[in-house]
């Protein structure tokens, strides 16, 4: 009976503190004045991402606490989007609970400024406010509503994307005989991107090594090293060096390379093409273009596609052959997929074009 009346009693006095807390969450009225206020930020000076800055902090984003009312804390995030367009599509920055302020990386807002689909290269001003959330004990969903700070701060942002990087070698054909063989001022055999912040990476035919016409021989070279002798080749398994040999594969295949010049790694992996189909046209369309270009099929593998001298101007594009079309959003590299979201040229000027049919990887590279 005991038991009984023990149980009883805890269950009313949960029953209560369950009604009291309920009770208290209705007499908190709202304004948009209780979201967080005082935001601040710590400079006005304009960022330039770069690869030598990019871990450096750029901005230290403040405010004070948003307001629910007693003993309830809250979750804050920061929302960012380009100036002007009223936060209708942000990128956000988890900061924390009970948290008032947050540093800002040159990395963190390249990204960002990337992900906003913002060129590079380019001034843009970012807007930055505090998002709230209500972190209510036992409630798996806040109870009460998100609230934003009513003022935002403005931060400059030039973005930037890590320079080309290009093969550079006899691993498409023979000395005297194919073109750009060795060639230090070629940019034709510039590899690829998922996207401008992402690993240069390139799929596709590469012959085996021959010590009799020494085809099949390669190593890496940065853009801004064109016209050099400084090249990237193999240090052991898995390492570039300045002073590494060449690669030499063992026999004519399709295989996936990647490399990072930064991180001075590399791989290489076989990429089985046999039921990839041939395509007999692809082109390149839209408003970025003043009329259809119809891009070559490369002499070393049929499934790369290339057009040299094109010209840009901001607008959309698309690559196409016959009912099939590929592209995504990002430039001057990506990842197209089968009709996916157009092609944004973020900057006109004069490029070279290369599409890989096999993956849906293309680059804009610019010449001017």
């Amino acid at each position: 009976m005991k038991k009984i009346f023990n149980q009883l009693v805890g269950t009313l006095a949960f029953s209560i503190l369950l009604f009291s807390c309920e009770s208290d969450l209705e007499k908190v009225v709202l304004q948009p004045g209780n979201g967080p206020v005082h935001v601040t930020v710590n400079t006005d000076v304009p960022l330039v991402c770069s690869a030598e800055n990019a871990k450096d902090t750029a901005f230290v984003i403040t405010w004070e606490a948003a307001d629910y009312g007693k003993d309830i804390s809250s979750s804050y995030t920061l929302q960012i989007d380009v100036a002007g367009n009223d936060f209708a599509a942000p990128q956000e920055v988890v900061v924390g609970n009970n948290v008032f302020s947050k540093p800002l990386t040159s990395d963190n807002l390249n990204s960002i400024m990337h992900k906003l689909g913002q060129a590079i290269d380019v001034a843009t001003d970012l807007e930055v406010r505090v998002m709230a959330k209500p972190m209510v004990l036992g409630s798996s969903e806040p109870v009460l509503p998100i609230l934003y700070s009513q003022t935002a701060v403005k931060v400059n942002v030039t973005s930037y994307a890590m320079a080309p990087l290009h093969l550079i070698g006899s691993m498409f054909g023979v000395y005297f005989v194919d073109p750009n063989v060795w060639d230090i001022a070629n940019y034709r055999y510039v590899m690829f991107r998922d996207d401008a912040l992402a690993t240069d990476e390139y799929t596709g035919f590469i012959r085996g090594f021959s010590d009799v016409t020494w085809a099949g021989q390669f190593k890496f070279i940065n853009d801004g090293d064109l016209n050099t002798y400084t090249m990237y080749g193999k240090k052991d398994a898995n390492t570039l060096s300045l002073t590494g040999g060449n690669f030499e594969l063992p026999q004519d295949g399709y295989y996936t390379i990647t490399a990072s010049t930064s991180k001075m790694t590399y791989s290489i992996k076989e990429y089985d093409a046999s039921a990839a189909p041939v395509y007999a046209t692809i082109q390149l369309s839209g408003s970025g273009v003043a009329s259809i270009v119809t891009l070559v099929q490369a002499y070393y593998d049929p499934h790369i596609w290339i057009a040299d001298d094109i010209t840009l101007t901001t607008g959309e594009l698309t690559f196409l052959s016959g009912l099939n079309s590929w592209s995504a959003k990002t430039f001057p590299y990506g990842k197209g997929t089968v009709d996916g979201d157009d092609i944004k040229v973020t900057k006109a000027g004069k490029y070279y074009v290369k599409f890989n049919d096999l993956t849906g990887h293309y680059v804009f590279y610019q010449k001017n």
